[in-house]
C-alpha cells in the first residue's frame, strides 16, 4: 500500500483547516445536501466531504457512508487526492491500482473500487480536503459529472467560508448585544418594557430596580400597577388607553411608589414596537426621576418676569432638541439625518451617520449635494430619489436599501428610513430618517441567491431526470427539463396529469412493481438509496425503460415518508442491447454445438480410414523394395504426408480438448518449469551451432496451471526452432521478469519473423500458417493464446521479416 505523500505545505495547509472552526462539528444540512447531489450526479452509493487533519480524514457529511466519521490519514484516497489540488483525482479500480489494492479500504468491509475526489480549496488555493464519490465497482465518471463534482466542490468551499463568516457576524452581533444591554442596565433613567396585552412587565434596568428598592426578580411577571399606589391606578388606566390609542406618551408626570412606600416623581415617556402589520406587539417605557426638578420649578415660581423669559427661551430650545430626537428614534437606532429647511441643502448628521461612512463628524459637507454626487451608488440613485418624491408628495414613509460609498471600504449597502413633517397647511416642510448598516446581511442574501441558482444550473445540466415525488398527493411535485427529451412531456404538463401520471404512463406489466416500491421507500433509512426498472410511456406512444434510484426527502412529524427525491435515467438502448445480446448468446451457443459435433465426427470418421491406409502403406513399403530413385521419393513423399495428416487430426482433437476442459488455477513455479524443460532443446540448438541465453528472476510463481504454461512454453520455443533463418545461426532469449502484480515471461529469437500488417487479422485464428505448411498445423498459436486467455494472462507479439520475433506473455503474479 501506498502511503500519500505530506504536502510541501503542510503547516500552511493545516493552519488553514483549523482556522474553519469545523472540526468534530455536527452534521449540517447545508452539506448534506451537497454530498446527496455529488451521489446522485455520480450515480455512486456513497459521497463524502473528507476533511484531511494530521493524521486523520475526517467526514464532514456522509451520504451512504454511516457508521465511520473519520479514519487514518495513512490510508486515505484523499490524503492522495490534496497533492494535486488543482486536478481531480480519479481511480477507476482500486483494486487493480498498484497503491491501493491491498489498502483497508479497499480490502476491507468497505470494499471500495471505484474513487473521485476533487480538492477543496481555500482562498489561498491551500487544499483542506476533498468532495469525493465512491463506489464498491470499477467506474468512470463522464466529463459532465467531472464538471458537475468540480462545481459542487467549489460551493462546498463558499459554504464553509460562509459558515466561517456567520460565525463572525454571530459572536459581533453577541458582543453589540452585550454592550447594549450593559448600556441599558446602567442607563441614568429608570427603563422597562410591557407587554400591552396582558400589562405585565417583562424588562426592567438595574436604575430602576436601586430607586424602587426591588430586586428584578420581584419585578418581572408583575402587572404595571405594582409600580403605584392605589390611588393613582385609575390615572394609570387612563395612560395605557392613550397610549393604545397613539401608540406614544410623551413628558407625562406620574408618581411611582419605592418598596418602602416612598413616592418618587418621574417624567414618563413611552414609544412602542410594532411588527409589520403594524400592531403594537411592546412599549418601552423611560422614567426620568424629577424630584430635583420639581424643587427647580418651585423655586422658579418665584423668579421675575425676565427670568421666566429665559427660561422660556431655553425651553423652546429643549423642546426642538427633543422633537429632533423625537424624529430620530422613529428613523432608527443608527445613523440619524435631518433636513430642516427645504430652501437650502444644509442637513445634520449625527456623528454615528459620520462613523457609518467611515469619517469624523465634520470631515465632509452634511448636505443634499454631499449625499448626491458623492454618496450614493449611481445605479442607486433614481430608485432613491422616486422614493424620497414619494414621501414628500404623498407622506409615504421611505424604507429603501441602497449602497453609500464609505471612506475606506468602497460601496456598503444600507438601508434608510426616514418620515416628514408637515405644517399646519400639511405641507411637508421638514424630513429626517436614520441610515443602518446592512451590508453583511446584504452579502449573505447574495451568496444565497447565487447558491439557489447554482443549485438551479446543476438540476437543469444533470443528464438524468430529478425529480420530487409527493406521497400524500401521489404526483410528481418537481422534474428538471431533462423530463421532455425521455418521455416527450414538459414540465408543466407532468405536473397538470397529478395523480393520474402514474397510472397513465407506466406499463401495465410494470404497474405494481411501481406501487411495492412507493411501499418499499416507506422503510428506507436516512441517505439509504433503492432502485427499480420500469417502463413509462413516450408522449408519442412508445414505451422507455427507465431505472430510478430513490431516497428519503421529507418526512412528517410521525416518520413517515412525504416526498422523495429520485433520479430517472434512460436505458432503453441498454435493455434493447441485452435482448439482442441474448439472442446473438443463443445463436452463437447453437452454432458453436453443431461446430463442435462436426469436429467430433470429422476426426472420428477421418482418423479410421487413415489409419488402415498408413497400415497398408507400411506393409506396403516393407515388402516392395526398390532401388528407383523416383519409387523412393514418391514413398518418402507419401510418408511424411501422411504423418502431416496424422498430426493435424490429433491437434485439432487436442483443441477440441482444450476448449471443453475447465481451468482450475494453481501456483506454478515459472522457474522450474523453464529449467525442467531447457534440456529437451538445449542439444538440437547446439547441433544447429545455435546460441540459447536464459535469464530468470527470482520468485516467479505464476497463476495458472503446469500442463498450460508448460504447453505455452513449448509451444513457442518450437516455433522459434522451426521457423529459423537459414541465413544465420539461430539465437533464442528467454526472459523471466517480475513486475508489481505480474510476471513476465518473453521468448525472443531472429528467425524468419511474420508480416504483421499482412497477417495481424488472423495471427491467432485456427489453421493459420505465415511460413512453410509442411512443417506445421496452423494450430500452435491458436492454442497458446486460448490457454493464456484460460489463466488470464496477456499474449502480445512483436515482429519483423527476416529479422525476428519477440512473443510477451504477461502472468498474474500468486498471491
Amino acid at each position: 500500500m501506498e502511503k500519500p505523500k505530506i504536502p510541501d505545505n503542510e503547516q500552511e495547509r493545516q493552519a488553514a483547516l483549523e482556522s474553519l472552526n469545523i472540526l468534530d462539528t455536527i452534521p449540517e444540512q447545508s452539506f448534506d445536501d451537497l454530498t446527496l447531489i455529488a451521489s446522485q450526479i455520480c450515480q455512486t452509493p456513497i459521497a463524502l466531504i473528507s476533511l484531511i487533519d494530521k493524521d486523520r480524514q475526517w467526514f464532514k457529511s456522509r451520504f451512504g457512508f454511516d457508521g465511520i466519521s473519520e479514519s487514518s490519514r495513512e490510508i486515505s484516497f484523499c490524503g492522495h487526492a490534496i497533492n494535486s489540488p488543482t486536478e481531480l483525482f480519479e481511480i477507476t479500480d482500486a483494486k487493480q491500482d498498484s497503491r491501493f489494492f491491498d489498502n483497508p479500504m479497499v480490502k476491507g468491509n468497505v470494499g471500495v473500487s471505484f474513487y473521485a475526489g476533487i480538492p477543496l480549496l481555500d482562498a489561498n488555493n491551500l487544499a483542506i480536503g476533498t468532495l469525493c464519490v465512491i463506489d464498491k465497482k470499477p467506474k468512470k465518471l463522464t466529463d459532465d459529472q467531472k464538471r458537475a463534482l468540480k462545481a459542487l466542490g467549489k460551493e462546498v468551499v463558499n459554504r464553509m467560508a460562509l459558515r466561517r463568516e456567520n460565525q463572525i457576524i454571530s459572536k459581533q452581533l453577541n458582543s453589540a448585544h452585550q454592550k447594549y444591554f450593559e448600556l441599558y442596565d446602567n442607563a441614568p433613567d429608570m427603563m422597562l418594557s410591557i407587554d400591552p396585552q396582558s400589562n405585565q412587565i417583562i424588562n426592567c434596568n438595574n436604575t430602576l430596580c436601586l430607586k424602587l428598592g426591588y430586586d428584578r426578580s420581584e419585578i418581572i411577571d408583575q402587572e404595571l400597577y405594582f409600580l403605584y399606589h392605589s390611588k393613582y391606578h385609575e390615572r394609570v388606566k387612563l395612560s395605557l388607553n392613550e397610549f393604545k390609542e397613539k401608540g406614544e406618551i410623551l413628558n407625562k408626570r406620574v408618581i411611582l411608589k419605592t418598596k418602602s412606600g416612598d413616592e418618587i416623581h418621574v417624567s414618563l415617556n413611552v414609544n412602542a414596537i410594532r411588527d409589520e402589520q403594524g400592531h403594537i406587539i411592546q412599549s418601552n417605557s423611560t422614567y426620568r426621576d424629577i424630584t430635583e426638578l420639581n424643587k427647580v420649578e418651585e423655586a422658579l415660581i418665584s423668579t421675575n418676569q425676565q427670568l421666566e423669559l429665559k427660561v422660556d427661551q431655553r425651553t423652546k430650545e429643549l423642546n426642538f432638541n427633543k422633537e429632533r430626537l423625537e424624529l430620530a428614534l422613529r428613523g432608527s437606532n443608527d445613523g440619524i439625518w435631518d433636513w430642516i429647511d427645504f430652501d437650502t441643502t444644509e442637513q445634520w448628521w449625527s456623528p454615528k451617520y459620520y462613523e457609518l461612512l467611515g469619517y469624523q463628524p465634520g470631515e465632509i459637507e452634511s448636505s443634499v449635494v454631499t449625499f448626491s454626487k458623492f454618496l450614493v451608488h449611481p445605479d442607486d440613485e433614481d430608485k432613491l430619489w422616486k422614493s424620497f418624491s414619494r414621501c414628500i408628495e404623498d407622506g409615504i414613509p421611505m424604507n429603501d436599501e441602497y449602497r453609500l460609498k464609505t471612506k475606506t471600504e468602497g460601496y456598503k449597502w444600507f438601508r434608510g428610513k426616514a418620515n416628514i413633517i408637515k405644517n399646519k397647511a400639511g405641507k411637508a416642510f421638514r424630513i429626517a430618517g436614520s441610515i443602518s448598516d446592512i451590508h453583511q446581511q446584504k452579502l449573505l442574501e447574495l451568496k444565497l441567491k447565487n447558491t439557489q441558482n447554482f443549485l438551479s444550473r446543476i438540476t437543469e445540466i444533470a443528464p438524468s431526470v430529478i425529480y420530487v415525488f409527493n406521497h400524500e398527493t401521489m404526483s410528481n411535485e418537481f422534474s428538471n427539463n431533462k423530463i421532455a427529451s425521455i418521455l416527450g412531456y414538459t414540465k408543466k404538463e407532468v405536473s397538470k396529469m397529478g395523480n393520474k401520471l402514474i397510472p397513465k404512463l407506466c406499463h401495465p406489466e410494470d404497474f405494481e412493481k411501481v406501487n411495492q416500491h412507493f411501499y418499499n421507500i416507506q422503510s428506507l433509512k436516512k441517505n439509504e438509496k433503492i432502485s427499480i426498472e420500469y417502463r413509462m410511456r413516450h408522449k408519442d406512444g412508445h414505451y422507455v425503460w427507465l431505472i430510478s434510484e430513490d431516497s428519503i426527502f421529507e418526512k412528517d412529524k410521525k416518520g413517515k415518508v412525504i416526498k422523495q427525491i429520485g433520479v430517472a435515467t434512460d436505458i432503453t438502448k441498454i435493455k434493447e442491447s441485452e435482448e439482442n445480446l441474448m439472442i446473438q448468446k443463443e445463436i452463437l451457443a447453437e452454432q458453436n454445438n453443431d461446430l463442435k459435433q462436426f469436429t467430433y465426427i470429422a476426426t472420428h470418421d477421418l482418423k479410421n480410414p487413415i489409419l488402415t491406409v498408413q497400415g497398408h502403406f507400411e506393409y506396403l513399403k516393407s515388402q516392395f523394395l526398390t532401388n528407383n530413385e523416383a519409387i523412393k521419393e514418391s514413398i518418402e513423399v507419401i510418408d511424411e504426408e501422411l504423418n502431416q495428416f496424422n498430426q493435424t487430426i490429433y491437434t485439432l482433437t487436442e483443441a477440441i480438448k482444450l476448449r471443453e476442459s475447465k481451468v482450475k488455477l494453481a501456483n506454478v513455479n515459472l522457474n522450474n518449469l523453464i529449467q525442467d524443460l531447457i534440456p529437451f532443446y538445449q542439444n538440437e540448438i547446439k547441433s544447429l551451432e545455435g546460441q540459447l541465453t536464459i535469464n530468470l528472476a527470482q520468485d516467479s510463481i505464476v497463476q495458472g496451471t503446469p500442463i498450460y504454461v508448460k504447453s505455452i512454453f513449448q509451444n513457442l520455443v518450437s516455433n522459434a526452432i522451426k521457423y529459423r533463418s537459414p541465413k544465420r545461426s539461430i539465437n533464442i532469449q528467454i526472459t523471466t521478469k517480475v513486475q508489481e502484480n505480474n510476471v513476465l515471461l518473453t521468448i525472443e529469437d531472429n528467425g524468419l519473423g511474420i508480416d504483421l500488417k499482412l497477417h495481424e487479422h488472423r495471427l491467432f485464428k485456427m489453421f493459420n500458417q505465415f511460413h512453410d505448411p509442411s512443417k506445421g498445423t496452423g494450430m500452435g498459436l491458436y492454442m497458446v493464446k486460448y490457454m493464456v486467455d484460460k489463466i488470464n494472462g496477456k499474449l502480445e507479439l512483436k515482429s519483423k521479416v527476416d529479422e525476428g520475433s519477440k512473443f510477451s506473455i504477461l502472468f498474474k503474479k500468486s498471491k
